[in-house]
């Protein structure tokens, strides 16, 4: 089979799937194994990534589990759009919705890498079931897949794909203490155990406590939509960032296309404020957002330290005392604008507000670097394997 990206010259042979890998039908109930046994329950398991970022406690589970051997790799067969998979360093038990696969043809570092590829997600995305959809491995096992006859080639093949891994792994940790970072140094700011002084080197006026209504305007009137705009609802948010909003026309717009956005406006989820999945508008063009935000907008005060606010702990728990609803806890316009706030002055503000900013773009180039190395990886697996 020709490959556009070869490591080799050996022969791809094509076979189906339960030819390659086969499903471990170990089983074991808690009571038969030593407490200290490390158990993987799907939570364990971080999607689309391969980490596996904790381990239960056995003595906690009653259920019968597979017992898997360092090694092997995990796949979960509920709710596979997730893609939870893992290759466990170590040998325990797992979640009975888990496959616990195993080769004797290819190595466990290649099967590691097919299960990620595109055709095997299609495949186990096949299933039965629609509140609880699995995985059915009597297709899966069905389909064919091709895998280099050289086990040579298999291994660099899954030696370079495990170096992009890591190389993600290390960006991601990278985001993290950056962002615990930020989130140390935005508590020593807005507690005021770290001030900023001014041009002359004096101190700023204390902060006011204020109604968030004060500071900025909740909901300003849009007095007409435009025959065509960009459309901002809750799912096209994710961490502060715009993903692709759907362009849609006046007369089709969905009822909660409500509010007319301008430059520098900030949108506030109001459904699971928890989420912290709020945004700074900072585009050009004509764009409408969901009734879900609550549309802040300021000319009075720094709109990026009111934004940079949004996302403190403490504010976040002033919002949800005022929530109603315990699945979807949400709060109205009116109550919002209660909240209290601590407000300095503007020429503080904004020294705070450049400060987080400047935080935020090296958060956000890492961000950048994380997808463009997993855009990567997932054209090597194209390249590689179909």
């Amino acid at each position: 089979m020709s490959k556009s990206l070869r490591f080799g010259k050996s022969d791809w042979l094509e076979s189906e799937f339960s030819n390659i890998a086969f499903r471990q039908k170990r089983k074991a109930f808690p009571s038969q194994l030593d407490p200290a046994t490390p158990c993987i329950e799907l939570d364990n398991i971080e999607s689309n990534t391969g980490r596996l970022v904790s381990v239960t406690d056995i003595a906690s589970q009653k259920s019968t589990k597979g017992v898997f051997k360092k090694g092997d790799v995990l796949y979960s067969k509920l709710r596979p759009y997730l893609r939870k998979y893992v290759r466990p360093s170590f040998s325990g038990v797992s979640s009975s919705e888990v496959w616990i696969l195993s080769s004797g043809v290819v190595s466990g570092e290649f099967l590691f890498q097919l299960i990620q590829t595109e055709k095997f997600n299609r495949a186990a995305n096949v299933s039965s079931g629609s509140k609880m959809p699995r995985a059915d491995w009597e297709y899966v096992s069905s389909v064919i897949f091709s895998y280099p006859e050289c086990h040579e080639e298999q291994q660099k093949i899954a030696d370079f794909l495990t170096s992009v891994d890591t190389r993600i792994q290390q960006l991601k940790q990278k985001q993290s203490l950056l962002q615990q970072y930020k989130k140390g140094l935005m508590q020593q700011l807005f507690s005021q155990t770290l001030r900023f002084k001014d041009d002359n080197g004096n101190t700023f006026p204390d902060w006011d406590h204020v109604k968030l209504g004060k500071a900025v305007e909740v909901n300003p009137r849009t007095s007409s939509l435009p025959e065509e705009f960009l459309y901002i609802d809750l799912e096209s948010v994710k961490g502060g960032r715009l993903g692709d909003p759907k362009l849609v026309q006046k007369a089709d717009a969905p009822s909660r296309a409500q509010r007319g956005l301008k430059k520098s406006d900030i949108l506030f989820q109001t459904v699971r404020p928890y989420q912290k999945n709020n945004f700074f508008f900072s585009r050009e063009g004509s764009y409408v957002a969901s009734t879900g935000y609550a549309q802040l907008r300021t000319t009075r005060n720094s709109p990026q330290f009111i934004y940079q606010y949004l996302h403190l702990d403490s504010f976040v728990s002033l919002v949800l005392n005022r929530c109603t609803g315990t699945s979807y806890p949400a709060i109205n316009s009116s109550d919002l604008a209660d909240v209290k706030i601590k407000l300095p002055c503007v020429e503080e503000q904004t020294k705070i507000a450049n400060a987080l900013a400047a935080m935020d773009k090296k958060i956000d180039l890492v961000a950048q670097q994380i997808e463009h190395t997993q855009t990567f990886k997932k054209g090597l697996l194209q390249q590689m394997f179909v």
